[in-house]
């Protein structure tokens, strides 16, 4: 996999850092974006999203998908449940109210390189396998239906890191 369709860990950071500081000037593109790196969602699920599939207490997002995959629970962090609790005060009738466009634009002045909102939902998924070295685990948080659709995102990790480590290259 290109590496132009994920996060480093330090774009990730950076990019997490930079919205934490701004969280109190610009909630809304903050937590829109702060889900978005933590949930693995696609654009279209965020953006579709209602505060009922939002559980603030527990942490569960309700990701319903819109491409035939299995609809999923995906927790997130608490840095995204306090970001969307306050966000519930500003906006009640529905978090993310904006249109693909309008993410699009906002996605250039907030990403930390030169790279698509997608590498948001491709760093999601690499994290995730790093953390289980479970496939299937990956395949259920980004709702893909076919292990396949699941090894895409994961095709980088084992061409780099695990082709290294099985060949003890160092």
């Amino acid at each position: 996999m290109d590496s132009r369709k994920f996060l480093s860990d330090s774009e990730r950071e950076s990019l997490e850092t930079y919205l934490v500081s701004r969280l109190d000037s610009d909630l809304r593109n903050c937590a829109l974006f702060l889900t978005a790196l933590h949930s693995g969602a696609r654009a279209n699920e965020l953006l579709s999203l209602t505060w009922n599939e939002i559980d603030l207490v527990s942490g569960e997002i309700f990701l319903a998908t819109l491409k035939g995959g299995r609809p999923r629970p995906i927790v997130v962090p608490k840095l995204v449940r306090e970001a969307l609790s306050r966000l519930k005060t500003m906006s009640p009738e529905k978090p993310f109210k904006i249109s693909y466009s309008r993410l699009a634009e906002l996605w250039t002045l907030y990403r930390p390189a030169e790279k698509p909102f997608r590498s948001l939902r491709h760093s999601f998924a690499m994290r995730a396998y790093d953390r289980t070295k479970n496939i299937k685990f990956v395949q259920r948080a980004l709702g893909h239906r076919s292990i396949q659709n699941t090894m895409v995102y994961l095709d980088y990790d084992y061409n780099a890191n695990e082709f290294k480590k099985l060949m003890r290259v160092r």
